[in-house]
């Protein structure tokens, strides 16, 4: 979502001919921010997660307490790592690129969503060739947790796979997977049972050995 949303366009953008698909998920080619919301973060970061809820989640879902609790656990990272994901946003814009992107895309909007509305999806979708564009129903910029089961059912990924495509988990660093792929140990320190969740970028080629491996961000 947002600045992963955009990580994920750089990746489509700079290195598509890694990668089978790609998804953007209620992102932009160009992310905006408002000054206000960035000065809310660094003088009154409390003020910021009531707006969090405010502008983040659908109205519909906002008394939803294990809605809320779940999207205010993703932001424990602090004003100033927060206020740095927002300037990063804001100095984002990849809309001259975005034409060149030739991998097969799934662009997934939120129809309540106003952080990044559904006119973002509709330009990816219309400017990435090929392009399926899906709108979430009920659901605001947190869609993932607002509406998980639509969110998880607009994926085309199971389309693509195939027995051959299928990875498995191996223990020890650098130990080969299945289907050719590798997995370096990179896990971040601390109790397993504190993270956040994960976004998974891509799966790419980083040592051209022809080995493929998944690159993924945990949040703890």
């Amino acid at each position: 979502l947002s600045l992963g949303g955009a990580i994920a366009l750089h990746l489509l953008i700079h290195h598509g001919d890694r990668l089978r698909a790609g998804i953007l998920a209620n992102t932009g080619a160009r992310l905006k921010v408002l000054p206000a919301i960035i000065e809310t973060i660094q003088d009154d970061y409390d003020r910021h997660l009531t707006g969090l809820i405010k502008f983040a989640v659908a109205q519909v879902n906002q008394a939803d307490e294990d809605i809320c609790r779940r999207v205010l656990a993703t932001s424990t990272a602090g004003p100033t790592v927060t206020a740095n994901d927002f300037r990063a946003c804001d100095a984002f814009d990849a809309m001259p690129q975005v034409a060149s992107i030739n991998t097969q895309v799934l662009v997934l909007s939120a129809v309540y969503d106003m952080l990044t509305p559904v006119k973002y999806a509709d330009w990816l979708a219309a400017t990435i060739g090929g392009a399926q564009h899906v709108t979430i129903d009920g659901a605001g910029h947190m869609s993932p947790i607002e509406r998980p089961e639509a969110f998880n059912a607009a994926s085309f990924l199971d389309e693509m796979r195939s027995p051959a495509d299928e990875v498995f988990a191996v223990d020890g660093g650098g130990a080969k997977c299945e289907a050719g792929f590798s997995r370096r140990l990179a896990i971040p320190a601390g109790d397993p049972r504190d993270w956040r969740g994960m976004d998974v970028l891509g799966v790419l080629d980083l040592g051209g050995d022809g080995r493929m491996e998944i690159v993924a961000v945990y949040h703890y």
